[in-house]
Parts: structure tokens; C-alpha cells; sequence
């Protein structure tokens, strides 16, 4: 079994800045960083085996979770969120991933 773990803040990756928003865009970002190293690492998101959420407020899961599904529509992976109302500066939420084939 081929083992990957990625983990992202919501940054913008040709800046390095940390994004600003509401949590939509910023879970839209985050994912599609995900996304995008985990299909680099030569695997896709039905590879994903678990994601772990953080979210300063989980008021917003509903929102955040809308967008979620899109990337996860079918047999999502297992997950877990979390609050955590620590995270730096304007981040919403960070999602950790891991893979398996």
C-alpha cells in the first residue's frame, strides 16, 4: 500500500499569502490545493482514505460541507471536524488529508 498525507492551509500558492474570505472560498481553495498535490503525488481524490477538518466556527459547516460534497460526491472518505478557534490569523478552516492505493 502506497501511503501519501497532505495537509493545507488556505493559501494562495503563487503568492504565499494566506487567503482572506468566507468560508466557501476558502474551502473551495484548500480543496482545490489538495487536489491538486494529491494528483501530483499520482493519486486522485477517490484515493482519499481520510480527511481531518478544522474549523474556527463550526457555525459554518453547513457552508463548508456544500462545497465539500463537490469535490466527494460519491463514497466519500471517512472524516473528522474539529473546532478550532486558534487557527492563524484569517483562516477559517484547514483540512488534512490522507491517501492510499
Amino acid at each position: 500500500m502506497t501511503r501519501q498525507r497532505r495537509q493545507d492551509h488556505v493559501y494562495r500558492p503563487k503568492t504565499n499569502e494566506l487567503s482572506k474570505g468566507d468560508i466557501e472560498a476558502q474551502a473551495t481553495l484548500v480543496l482545490d490545493n489538495i487536489k491538486a498535490v494529491v494528483e501530483a503525488a499520482g493519486f486522485s481524490l477517490k484515493n482519499v482514505l481520510k480527511a481531518e477538518v478544522f474549523m474556527k466556527d463550526l457555525k459554518d459547516f453547513g457552508k463548508y460541507n456544500a462545497i465539500y460534497v463537490k469535490y466527494f460526491p460519491q463514497d466519500p472518505p471517512a472524516r473528522v471536524t474539529v473546532q478550532a478557534a486558534a487557527l492563524p490569523r484569517d483562516v477559517l478552516i484547514e483540512i488534512s488529508v490522507t491517501c492510499g492505493k
